[in-house]
């Protein structure tokens, strides 16, 4: 298996080949976004900002896995969030194509060590409480329950959330 391939996503411009990565995540973006993947999901993604933050600490990263022209999957971090020392992952998605081959564990492998790299102590991220697969994901990459919380979703309603952390 060929090594995946990082790049930084930072032009709303060049957003494309990720709004086509979302929409092949359809499933995944209403799951825990509660509403079907609008038009200008990836410059939405792009320009969304942690409480705080600058979009100097937003990283949105493509993995790249054989051809440099096929995205399948996205990384959205940021540096210095919940506090100095953390990393904290918004969103890890793959292509339902290039899932189950351990492109999701290569990733966050490597962003492990690029966060412990810059210096970061821990990484945290939440799951949501409907979706148990990425519960056993995240346990099994080193991720614990700090605690349980409801997140308010765009269009009304909410979603309950298990917010989790890793020592880096």
């Amino acid at each position: 298996m060929a090594p995946l391939q990082r790049i930084a996503i930072r032009d709303p411009a060049a957003a494309r080949p990720l709004q086509v990565l979302l929409e092949r995540c359809c499933e995944f973006i209403q799951l825990v976004e509660g509403h079907p993947v609008r038009p200008d999901e990836a410059e939405r993604l792009l320009e969304e900002l942690a409480p705080g933050r600058s979009h100097d600490d937003k990283h949105v990263l493509g993995f790249f896995e054989d051809s440099p022209d096929q995205l399948v999957g996205m990384a959205d971090v940021t540096r210095g969030y919940p506090a100095a020392g953390d990393w904290w992952i918004s969103l890890l998605l793959f292509d339902p194509t290039a899932r189950g081959r351990g492109l999701g564990e290569r990733a966050v492998v490597e962003l492990h060590d690029w966060f412990r790299r810059e210096g970061g102590a821990a990484s945290w991220l939440i799951v949501q409480v409907q979706n148990p697969d990425g519960l056993r994901f995240w346990s099994r990459m080193g991720y614990t329950i700090v605690d349980q919380r409801v997140q308010p979703l765009e269009g009304g309603g909410e979603n309950r959330v298990w917010r989790m952390r890793a020592a880096l």
